[in-house]
């Protein structure tokens, strides 16, 4: 599929524009995770890159008033939806979330809910030391295998899909080469795929594919998504999310 063929990309947008959520995610993950973080300052400076339509970004700002958000995505109307509704929020920068002009201005926290893949998890994880400052935290979730077997159809899924999806030990193993001490880590749970984010998307892909019952580009991108909620459905044990907590190292 061609995702830069404007009608691959109208598609594609349509299927994701309004979602509560643009990946897995929950607001009682985002707060479980944020428990697990200590010793941040009273009102720490925070950095949430790929923030899809900010769902994440508001509960960090519900869970800590006084911090000083900057929120990061790569498309402009999920940055406007963030910029009319949150007051908590300091700025919002559109562009690539690993070209961005902090000019060595350094964060307590970096949070990335579902957007790693995005650069690679460790171009991820060498960039974010460098916006960290020295005893900050970060916080993302990751596509990761949980079962040590995963069956043959899954596994061509995600080949085909994210060939760089690993496992838990393989992930803890990439944020402690890249300089992290690991501070623990959970897998989210089924809920957190389906509520805010397949739930809504398959309404979506319903209407969609009756829109673009004659259209075949389209129509072929509402079929990607079906199979990726279809094989959640059937193989949904054998991978998840992970969230990752870790600090860098220095005082």
């Amino acid at each position: 599929m061609d995702f830069q063929d404007p009608a691959v990309q109208q598609a594609f947008f349509r299927i994701h524009s309004d979602l509560p959520r643009e990946g897995p995610g929950s607001q009682e993950a985002t707060r479980r995770a944020l428990s697990m973080i200590v010793d941040l300052p009273t009102a720490p400076r925070v950095l949430d890159l790929g923030c899809g339509p900010g769902a994440q970004t508001r509960d960090l700002a519900d869970a800590m008033p006084d911090a000083r958000i900057v929120a990061v995505d790569n498309h402009l109307p999920f940055l406007r939806c963030i910029g009319e509704s949150d007051k908590a929020v300091l700025r919002v920068l559109g562009g690539d979330m690993s070209l961005l002009p902090f000019r060595g201005e350094q964060f307590d926290l970096i949070w990335s809910e579902g957007a790693a893949y995005c650069i690679g998890i460790e171009a991820a994880l060498e960039y974010w030391q460098t916006l960290l400052q020295p005893g900050g935290r970060l916080a993302f979730t990751e596509a990761t295998w949980l079962l040590d077997r995963p069956g043959e159809r899954v596994q061509t899924f995600w080949n085909s899909e994210y060939p760089a999806i690993t496992t838990i030990e393989a992930n803890l193993m990439r944020i402690a080469d890249a300089g992290f001490e690991n501070e623990g880590h959970f897998a989210l749970d089924a809920s957190a795929w389906w509520d805010d984010y397949y739930a809504p998307m398959q309404e979506r892909l319903d209407e969609l594919r009756v829109e673009y019952a004659n259209d075949p580009v389209r129509l072929e991108v509402v079929k990607m998504h079906d199979a990726e909620i279809e094989i959640f459905k059937t193989d949904g044990d054998a991978y998840g999310y992970v969230f990752f907590i870790a600090r860098k190292q220095g005082h």
